[in-house]
């Protein structure tokens, strides 16, 4: 299951500018669990240089990728990588 979403992060810049990376990475953590129905999130390291203190948007495009129960909140152009399994056999 893949989806392209809009994140409102209006309400984090409400916060003190010293613990908006934190709020802002839990917000997107919820949102992404509530829309991607999934039991875990993982958050790509696109998605979390965006969250910076710095340089926090008011609104964010994300893209959900949902396998099994894990919900991966990517950005728009990015894909999953594959990492191969180090402990099957090749022979």
């Amino acid at each position: 299951m893949e989806k392209i979403l809009t994140f409102n992060l209006a309400r984090v810049l409400k916060k003190p500018r010293t613990k908006r990376h934190r709020v802002g990475i839990r917000l997107v953590r919820e949102l992404a669990l509530r829309h991607g129905k999934g039991t875990i999130a993982k958050i790509s390291q696109k998605i979390n240089e965006k969250l910076k203190y710095s340089n926090l948007p008011k609104r964010i495009l994300v893209k959900l990728v949902r396998k099994d129960n894990i919900v991966y909140v990517l950005d728009v152009n990015e894909k999953i990588e594959e990492k191969p399994d180090v402990n099957k056999s090749s022979s």
